[in-house]
């Protein structure tokens, strides 16, 4: 039987790359930090693949064609090399990828599919500091948290649930990690980019390691954009791999609310049972 080994949440922003060293010293360190610890995870499971939930800062996707979720299920996937991420090329799990399609559509999840779907630095970023071999094939799942109107909050959960039972279901003998990437509070080309909410990041970290993340998704993306930013849309990423993880442990590695990355970083490590 398959089974996910590992899930994991991880902050992204260029900035992280681009200006890494703008950052004050002691936070950069916290983060490199948290990052070995997830690097350290993924190389005790050793997963045979990793599902990651992203998303797209109108690079692949733009307002001609704005699919709610979109899965990649070519041979390979490239980079952008934006935001100061090198150009990538990773490998996708294309077995996992097509059953997780069908499965899906039997499920009543209406996902839009790719062969060729490239992927920016809402994907690349946090591989970059967790698998920067791209020796783990991926299944991307991306995720619209940039235009509305966009998927909501429970939806998004609830997709996360659909993987867990489906991955779970089959009778391959696949080690799965889920890896839902995205920031915490920030404002993205908006007045008050910059700004950090310190307070609402450690109150939805906190629900996520007393295992109520699903209390989240009572948020509409209005209350969620005023409280957090317009960037903070990408917490439906987290909410997917919440979701999957099922009844597990959740640890906080790692929170630095970075003003000069104008993001709030946290890194999760989720334990199934």
């Amino acid at each position: 039987m398959a089974e996910i080994v590992a899930a994991m949440g991880a902050a992204h922003t260029g900035l992280m790359i681009r200006k890494f060293q703008a950052a004050p010293r002691e936070q950069r360190e916290h983060i490199v930090e948290g990052f070995a610890q997830l690097r350290m995870i993924l190389n005790q499971v050793a997963p045979d693949v990793l599902v990651v939930a992203g998303s797209d800062h109108l690079k692949t996707f733009f307002f001609d064609n704005m699919p709610a979720f979109c899965l990649g299920v070519g041979e390979q996937c490239e980079g952008w090399a934006d935001a100061g991420v090198p150009k990538y090329r990773a490998r996708i799990h294309r077995p996992l990828a097509r059953a997780l399609l069908t499965g899906a559509l039997d499920a009543g999840f209406d996902l839009a599919f790719s062969y060729e779907m490239p992927l920016d630095h809402g994907f690349f970023g946090s591989l970059h500091f967790l698998t920067p071999d791209m020796d783990i094939p991926l299944v991307p799942l991306f995720v619209n948290s940039a235009v509305p109107p966009r998927p909501s909050l429970s939806r998004c959960y609830q997709l996360g649930e659909f993987l867990g039972r489906f991955i779970r279901s089959l009778d391959d003998d696949l080690r799965v990690a889920i890896l839902g990437t995205g920031g915490l509070s920030h404002w993205v080309g908006v007045p008050g980019m910059g700004r950090v909410n310190e307070s609402f990041d450690r109150w939805v970290l906190d629900l996520m390691c007393q295992g109520r993340a699903e209390e989240l998704t009572r948020m509409s993306g209005e209350e969620l954009e005023q409280r957090a930013g317009n960037g903070a849309h990408e917490i439906r990423n987290w909410l997917v791999a919440l979701g999957a993880l099922g009844s597990g442990q959740v640890r906080l590695c790692v929170y630095e609310p970075i003003a000069a990355w104008a993001t709030g970083i946290a890194l999760l490590a989720l334990t199934p049972e």
